[in-house]
Parts: structure tokens; sequence; C-alpha cells
């Protein structure tokens, strides 16, 4: 990553905040609440953990499960393509399915019918779903919380992100 898209990233992660604390803080009784124990106050937490992992994608979080002959898993570039839609080019539908679920679209990782190989995951991992995002921490997340997020992902400019030996985390910004 070039540091004109390192710049990009930390801007737009620094812009996202603004947006999420706004959008929370004035629109959502839910985010004006305090601690009431209902998990209402880590909504925020969530957004930036959201931006900070995943917004430019490309961080290799290493072979998964572990040492082995296991895939090297990528985070997922969650700027738009050339569609002006996040993720990829998902509708919010699909978004939102992907950031509840942790369903995995684009099948990256399958699970292995026989003897790992290196292109997949060995049972008792899913390989329909992703693996290092944390999506149990984010599926109680409201449809309004999440349509911020993706229009917010829907503004900023695309991240091209270059990745040596990894050309499905390329991102279409032509």
């Amino acid at each position: 990553m070039t540091s004109g898209q390192k710049f990009k990233v930390v801007g737009a992660t620094a812009a996202f905040a603004g947006v999420v604390l706004a959008g929370m803080f004035l629109t959502s009784p839910r985010g004006r609440a305090q601690d009431r124990g209902d998990g209402a106050d880590s909504r925020i937490e969530q957004g930036f953990d959201i931006a900070a992992t995943y917004l430019g994608g490309g961080r290799d979080f290493g072979p998964f499960p572990g040492p082995g002959p296991f895939p090297h898993i990528f985070s997922r570039n969650l700027t738009p393509d050339k569609t002006g839609r996040p993720e990829g080019g998902h509708s919010f539908a699909e978004f939102a399915q992907i950031i509840r679920t942790g369903v995995d679209m684009d099948h990256r990782h399958p699970t292995c019918t026989g003897a790992p190989t290196g292109s997949c995951l060995p049972p008792p991992f899913d390989g329909t779903r992703l693996q290092i995002m944390p999506w149990p921490t984010y599926e109680q997340m409201t449809d309004h919380d999440l349509r911020a997020i993706y229009e917010y992902l829907s503004a900023i400019p695309c991240i091209d992100t270059i990745v040596p030996g990894q050309p499905q985390l390329r991102n279409d910004c032509s």
C-alpha cells in the first residue's frame, strides 16, 4: 500500500468515526442511551473495529487455523468498487447479511473435503463463513446503524489494495 493510499485510509477512518458518532448520537435514541447493560454503548466501538480492520483490505492474518498447509486469511476491501457499492459491489441487503452472519459470498476458503491443501479450511471450520471477522459481535446491529456504515462506505474513495500473490483482493476502481 502506497503512502497516498495509507493517507486515504487514515482520513477515511477519521471521517468514518465522525459519521458513526454523529449518526448514533443525533438520530438514534439507543445511541444516546446511557450504559444500561444492553450493549448500546458498544456499537460505536464496533464501528471503529470494522473501519480499522477491513477498510482497505489486505491485512494478512496468517495461516488459519494455524501453521501447516492452511490458507492465509486476508481482510477484505470494504471500499466501493466501480459500481459505487462497498465491499465488492454488494447491495445493502447482502452487506447486512455479511456483517450479521459472516457469510463469505466470495467463497474464498471452502471447507476441505480431504486433507488440507493450503486453499481450504479443515473441519470443524466452516468455509462458508468469514473466519476472522467477529460477526457474532455485529449480528445485533440495527438496520439503521448498518445503513449508516453502508452509506459511509459508499461515499469514500475506492482503494485498490494490491497484495502480491492475492489478485482476488484487488478492487476494480476503473
